[in-house]
């Protein structure tokens, strides 16, 4: 799953929304106490010139009711601008181990077939273009 995203560190510098993502789920935390799965978001960050103006668009489409001012929701990246870069390494080491790891499960998965009785023989076959590491389908 996750080798299907961009490699961060390769083609472009960290993407801030990621950041901004992050900051808002403390907001939330902060403000309502918990994140519902059923607030979906989409990708508003690239309409987004500020951290500001990305807050208020999310809450906007949540339908939250926001009481922070300006001044509090600047607050939250000042106090925190310390963690950017090693949320921008960790997301660079993520994308660059994901096709390791999920080779490794895909292995992990062929070999339990194999070992069932009924299993005689299993490959994995590569379904579409190399820069996509989930293209590989058991049969």
């Amino acid at each position: 799953m996750l080798s299907m995203q961009s490699k961060i560190g390769q083609d472009s510098v960290f993407d801030v929304s990621l950041f901004w993502r992050a900051h808002l789920q403390k907001i939330l935390f902060d403000v309502h106490g918990y994140w519902r799965k059923d607030w979906i978001l989409g990708k508003i960050a690239s309409r987004c010139s500020s951290f500001r103006e990305y807050v208020r668009k999310a809450f906007h489409k949540l339908h939250i009711e926001s009481q922070l001012t300006d001044a509090q929701i600047d607050d939250y990246i000042h106090q925190h601008a310390h963690v950017e870069n090693k949320m921008a390494m960790f997301f660079q080491l993520r994308t660059a181990l994901s096709p390791a790891i999920e080779s490794v499960i895909l292995l992990d998965r062929c070999l339990y077939l194999l070992e069932q009785n009924a299993t005689t023989m299993v490959v994995i076959k590569k379904l579409f273009h190399p820069p996509n590491h989930r293209d590989v389908m058991r049969l």
